[in-house]
């Protein structure tokens, strides 16, 4: 760690902040015996999911944009990891009122339309749903992307309960298995 703060011309108390906050993050290890930096766990599994995601994010653009344009929602594209679930890309609603960006956010497999998907507590060639459970307000639909290897994919429609009410999410829920099913073409998955 001394010689990274000295190859960085930065003061050792300042490169120790930033490599204890990189460490927390799982993007260093560090091997305090040895005075050794490493590359973390996390940095790989970032790396690993990489071109995974970016085959997936455009595959999934062209039936995403028209799934909005049909629901007039957020349509928003995640994936699993580990036991959480991640947004990696959206394409907004066309209505100024909707819900705050998923992407880079995570969530959990209670609560959500996805984590149902997840869980299996729903079958996998169908739409989950979810209303006023993780944000009051906000409902939402969900149904799996299956790519063959992959520990899930996920497309959802979101958008607040008062607009995007049970008749709404019933006629966006087979538009929305039809984009799914659209990405697993783009991908060539059988």
């Amino acid at each position: 760690m001394s010689q990274l703060a000295r190859d960085a011309k930065l003061p050792r108390a300042t490169a120790l902040r930033m490599i204890e906050a990189l460490e927390a993050e799982r993007l260093l290890a560090r091997r305090r015996d040895h005075d050794l930096v490493l590359l973390g766990p996390g940095l790989y599994e970032l790396a690993s999911g990489g071109d995974q995601d970016r085959s997936l994010i455009e595959a999934a653009l062209g039936p995403m944009r028209n799934l909005a344009d049909t629901t007039g929602e957020a349509v928003t594209l995640a994936v699993r990891r580990g036991d959480g679930i991640v947004g990696i890309d959206e394409i907004p609603g066309s209505h100024m009122i909707g819900p705050a960006t998923w992407i880079g956010r995570s969530w959990g497999l209670d609560r959500t339309s996805t984590g149902r998907i997840a869980r299996g507590a729903v079958p996998p060639d169908s739409v989950a749903e979810s209303v006023d459970e993780i944000e009051d307000g906000l409902a939402s639909i969900a149904a799996l992307i299956p790519i063959d290897g992959h520990p899930g994919a996920y497309m959802t429609v979101s958008g607040p309960s008062f607009r995007f009410d049970a008749e709404a999410r019933a006629a966006a829920g087979p538009h929305l298995l039809a984009a799914a099913q659209a990405v697993v073409a783009a991908l060539g998955a059988p």
